[in-house]
């Protein structure tokens, strides 16, 4: 017999292996021994949460005292119901000039985030609210981050536009629901910035400035939606991020997209969500030579565009645009299909991708507006229709799918993605298909009958089919 044996210390860290794990799975795989965990930290601690109803979690008691305890437990209270106002409620009245009760706080996570800095390149914030303010300089403490994420968050200004002095290998900054707080004896200016030369990617959805004449106390800031000492809100400052090649834009301040595309020539790829874009921003956009990409979510909500297809004769040219996603909510105010030729403003696109998650199927023919725009394109080399929902319990509001797709529509087009809800191969009428269509890459939502099908119809099917995984590929 041989006298070999197995060191399950290496085979558990073989790539080829960690690769089929999923996290708990990790975790688990950690405990074997300590060697294991220390091969497997930098999985393990990659990406951070830091949540709000998390918050007495992230604290070891046995280091407080009971007023800091005390302290925990009231704004974990408060973190759980923070979008009531509690102004007639006894929690959270620890009241200091600078917010010094919650050094110590800082001072636990900073001691844990440093146990895992060389680890961690991943951050997310969450419902931290207005505690957030005190709290954020923990944070620092991951000097390795290249992603961060900030959602629902208070946040001093000051420290925002000079983050690049903190997190110098930051690529990705996403900030949603934040509330940023000036002072209004700061001088602020472009000169005083300091983004990470980095920096690739930025995220601004749904943010505010509120201007304070002090530094204000997070137990008065949390009991009012409204602070008695704030003023009106600011303007956030458009500055200039050197190496930006993605932006995404969200209900913020009029003329702020504009603004900001103009200090920032260079974005390769542009989202604009909701009801956020003027005519002006839409002109200073096909002016863009860089911009390759731009995505429009909640098209019909953004009307000066939209509605400038039909009714007016200035629209730009996005000449420069290769790639264009529309996503439509549903609006029946809004019939999409009889006169919206869209993509005539852009000559030069290559790929075209429809979500149609919350495409308004009752009020809208999906196959008219395919028709219309289409014929206006010289040739796409993809067309990818979608229809994803992330949150089943809007289907009761949100009009359902059905497959009344004319399949002959698909005029000008190389590649066809379909990744509709429901949609079965069987539904695909491959005899009316134009000449032009090279390719159709079809994901499955149940791949097994799919493909049954195409085993008992294959003698019909003029195509080369391969599959992996759910999706299957149709080639000429």
């Amino acid at each position: 017999m041989s006298d070999l044996k197995i060191d399950w210390n290496i085979i558990f860290n073989l790539r080829e292996f960690i690769i089929c794990l999923d996290f708990n799975t990790l975790k688990e795989f950690s405990l074997l021994s300590i060697q294991v965990r220390n091969k497997l930290k930098h999985l393990l601690f990659d990406r951070l949460l830091l949540l709000g109803y998390k918050f007495k979690d992230y604290f070891e008691r046995n280091n407080l005292v009971n007023s800091q305890i005390k302290l925990i437990t009231d704004y974990a209270e408060y973190l759980k119901n923070h979008w009531e106002i509690v102004q007639d409620e006894d929690k959270c009245n620890q009241v200091s000039e600078n917010n010094s009760e919650f050094d110590i706080l800082v001072r636990e996570l900073n001691d844990s985030f440093s146990k895992l800095s060389k680890y961690t390149t991943s951050l997310k914030t969450d419902i931290l609210a207005h505690t957030f303010y005190a709290l954020y300089p923990a944070i620092f403490s991951l000097y390795n981050l290249t992603q961060l994420y900030i959602e629902n968050c208070s946040i001093p200004l000051l420290i925002l536009i000079n983050i690049g002095k903190h997190l110098k290998h930051l690529k990705s900054l996403s900030l949603c629901f934040v509330n940023i707080i000036e002072l209004a004896k700061q001088q602020i200016s472009a000169s005083s910035t300091e983004f990470p030369d980095s920096l690739q990617e930025l995220e601004i959805y749904r943010c505010q400035v509120q201007l304070f004449r002090s530094n204000p106390i997070i137990s008065k800031l949390i009991r009012t939606t409204t602070p008695k000492e704030a003023t009106e809100p600011s303007y956030l400052l458009a500055f200039t991020l050197k190496n930006l090649k993605k932006l995404n834009l969200g209900f913020i301040n009029d003329s702020y997209i504009e603004r900001l595309l103009f200090q920032n020539p260079n974005v390769e790829e542009l989202i604009i969500k909701e009801e956020s874009a003027r005519q002006e921003d839409f002109i200073k956009i096909s002016t863009m030579e860089r911009l390759k990409k731009l995505t429009l979510l909640d098209l019909e909500s953004n009307n000066a565009i939209l509605k400038s297809f039909y009714f007016d004769t200035q629209v730009p040219k996005f000449n420069f645009v290769k790639i264009l996603k529309l996503e439509f909510i549903h609006d029946t105010s809004l019939d999409l299909d009889i006169y919206y030729d869209i993509l005539v403003y852009f000559p030069n696109l290559k790929e075209l991708e429809l979500d149609l998650s919350y495409f308004d199927f009752n009020n809208s023919n999906i196959n008219n507006f395919l028709k219309i725009n289409l014929k206006s394109s010289s040739s796409l080399d993809v067309l990818s229709l979608y229809f994803i929902r992330i949150y089943e319990e809007y289907d009761s509001y949100w009009s359902e799918y059905y497959n009344d797709i004319e399949w002959c529509t698909f005029i000008n087009v190389k590649c066809l993605v379909l990744e509709l809800k429901s949609l079965k191969v069987s539904d695909i009428d491959f005899t009316v298909l134009p000449r032009t269509l090279q390719e159709i890459i079809f994901k499955s939502s149940d791949i097994k009958k799919d493909l049954k099908w195409i085993e008992d119809n294959i003698e019909k099917l003029n195509w080369d089919i391969k599959y992996e995984m759910n999706v299957i590929r149709f080639i000429k």
